[in-house]
C-alpha cells in the first residue's frame, strides 16, 4: 500500500531485492579462494575511517560458507515466493542488504570455503594461502559462519575464532568485535563486544549495568534475529551490534524508545519524561482502549529498532489512537 511505502521505504527495497540479485543487479563481492589475491591486513581495522566518497566506515563483515554452499538449501526463505534459496544465494542477499541497511558504512563479503583447506597449491587445492584467510577473517569486525559442517572446516573455523577472541583479550579498548557460528556442524561459542559466551565474567550475570551484562543481551538478541532465519533480521542483528559499539551510529537502528541500561538512568528518565508531559493525553487514551493498550503491551516485548516486526505488530492494531500515539 501507499502508506506502507511511504513509512518503510527500506523495507520494499529489501524485499525486492531478491529480484535484483537473481537479474545480477549491484556489486557483490566473494572470495572463493580458487583464486589467488592478497589479504587486507592494517594495523587496526575496527576503527571508524572515511572512504574516498566521504561516507564513515565502521567495519566489515564477513560470511563464511562452505565449499559446496551454492548446492546446501538454507533455512531463509520461508517467507519467500520463490522458496528458499542456496546458502550462496541468501549470503550474497544477505551482504547486499548490509550495504543497503548501513547506508554503505559497513562493508561486507562472502568468503567461500575451499573443498579442503589444508591441501597445498601442488597438491590440487587454492592458490590462497591459510594463513591469508586466516588474517582476513582476524580483521573483519563480524565473522558469522553459516552451515560449515566439515571437521577440517571446523577445525579452522575453530583455530580463527580462537585467534579472534585472542586479539580481543589484548586489545579491551576496542570491543566493535563480534563472531558467530549459525546452523554449523560444532556449536562454538559466540562473542559481541566484552562478552565471551564460553568464559562470562561475574558482572555479566548478577550485574546489569555493566558492560560484561551489556555484551550478553547483545549476543542473545542477536542470536534470536538470526533464528528468524529472514534476510531483514539476520541484518537488523548486524546493524544493532554496530550502532553500540563502533565509532558511528546506524540511522536504520539509532533511534528506540525504549528504556535500556545502554542508555542510563538520566536518559531513561529524560525520555519518560518528554514523553508524559508532551504525549500524556496520547498515553492516556491508548492505554484506556483495551485494543491500544494490547498493542502496547505487545510492543513492550520487541525491540523498536526492530522496525520489521513493530510494523507487522502496529498493522495488526491499526486505530486513530495508536496511530495518535505513535505520531507523537
Amino acid at each position: 500500500s501507499f502508506q506502507f511505502s511511504t513509512r518503510f521505504p527500506k523495507v520494499l527495497n529489501s524485499y525486492s531485492s531478491l529480484q535484483n540479485y537473481k537479474s545480477g543487479v549491484g556489486p557483490i563481492t566473494i572470495t572463493t579462494l580458487k583464486q589467488s589475491q592478497s589479504a587486507v591486513v592494517s594495523d587496526n581495522p575496527i576503527i571508524a575511517s572515511i572512504d574516498e566518497e566521504g561516507i564513515q566506515k565502521l567495519g566489515k563483515t564477513v560470511l563464511v560458507v562452505p565449499y559446496n554452499a551454492d548446492q546446501v538449501t538454507s533455512k531463509f526463505g520461508s517467507y519467500s515466493p520463490i522458496g528458499s534459496p542456496s546458502v550462496l544465494e541468501a549470503a550474497k542477499l544477505i551482504i547486499k542488504k548490509i550495504s543497503w541497511f548501513s547506508d554503505g558504512k559497513v562493508d561486507a563479503e562472502v568468503v567461500v570455503l575451499p573443498e579442503n583447506i589444508d591441501k597445498k597449491e601442488e597438491e590440487g587445492g587454492s592458490n590462497t594461502s591459510r594463513k591469508e584467510l586466516e588474517n582476513k577473517l582476524h580483521d573483519a569486525s563480524a565473522v558469522i559462519a553459516l552451515n560449515i559442517a566439515q571437521e577440517h572446516d571446523l577445525n579452522f573455523l575453530t583455530s580463527v575464532f580462537n585467534h579472534r577472541k585472542t586479539g580481543l583479550n589484548e586489545n579491551t579498548a576496542n570491543w566493535n568485535h563480534c563472531q558467530f557460528a549459525i546452523d554449523c556442524g560444532a556449536e562454538l561459542p559466540s562473542i559481541a563486544g566484552p562478552y565471551d559466551e564460553s568464559s562470562p565474567s561475574f558482572s555479566a550475570n548478577l550485574l546489569p549495568w555493566t558492560n560484561d551484562a551489556s555484551g550478553k543481551r547483545m549476543v542473545e538478541q542477536m542470536l534470536g534475529l538470526f533464528q528468524r532465519w529472514t534476510s531483514d533480521d539476520f541484518v537488523v542483528a548486524l546493524m544493532i551490534f554496530f550502532n553500540q559499539y563502533s565509532d558511528g551510529e546506524i540511522d536504520w537502528v539509532k533511534h528506540s524508545i525504549d528504556a535500556t541500561y545502554e542508555k542510563g538512568l538520566v536518559q531513561n528518565a529524560r525520555e519518560f519524561y518528554d514523553m508524559i508531559t508532551k504525549c500524556g493525553d496520547c498515553v492516556t487514551k491508548c492505554v484506556g482502549d483495551e485494543k491500544c493498550k494490547e498493542c502496547l503491551d505487545k510492543l513492550t516485548e520487541v525491540d523498536t529498532r526492530d522496525q520489521v516486526a513493530s510494523y507487522r505488530l502496529i498493522v495488526s492494531y491499526e486505530s486513530e489512537l495508536l496511530k495518535d500515539f505513535s505520531y507523537c
